[in-house]
């Protein structure tokens, strides 16, 4: 026997930990991060990301945290300009789950990035553990993106 916990022992605290929420949305955000947080701890990518809408980042910030904390984990808070259109500029806020400091240097290695250009896209990707040859620097131009999913 080593000191190592299974997969399950994270799982029965995160249990623990949120049990008292009912709302279907809540669980679900809950759950997913989680996920995200179970990829990051077993080394399948070096971190995980998020993007709230406004109205939820707080209640998701929240959850990261304590995520976070079960995982032994970090939260970084990534925010920069993006064009809405033409016209308008919007702030973008994202969350990222990182494994350890050099997951943070990397993510805030994406501030001095042009946003949507191709390190920022292979910088993403490989923090999120896909391939350099399964990047697609086009993602920005996906439907649906930029819209809200929560």
């Amino acid at each position: 026997m080593n000191d190592k916990e299974t997969c399950g022992e994270y799982y029965r605290r995160a249990m623990d930990e949120f049990r008292m929420y009912k709302n279907y949305d809540d669980v679900f955000a809950i759950g997913f991060v989680c996920g995200q947080a179970e990829k990051v701890m077993i080394h399948a990518c070096e971190a995980a990301m998020c993007r709230p809408s406004a109205d939820r980042a707080p209640f998701l910030f929240n959850v990261l945290a304590r995520v976070s904390g079960l995982y032994g984990l970090t939260v970084h808070k990534l925010e920069y300009e993006q064009s809405a259109n033409l016209q308008t500029r919007e702030t973008i806020v994202e969350y990222w789950l990182c494994r350890d400091a050099r997951a943070v240097r990397t993510v805030e290695s994406l501030e001095s990035m042009e946003i949507n250009g191709p390190a920022w896209h292979v910088t993403r990707a490989s923090l999120c553990g896909i391939p350099t040859s399964d990047v697609d620097y086009r993602f920005h131009e996906r439907q649906g993106f930029g819209k809200r999913c929560d």
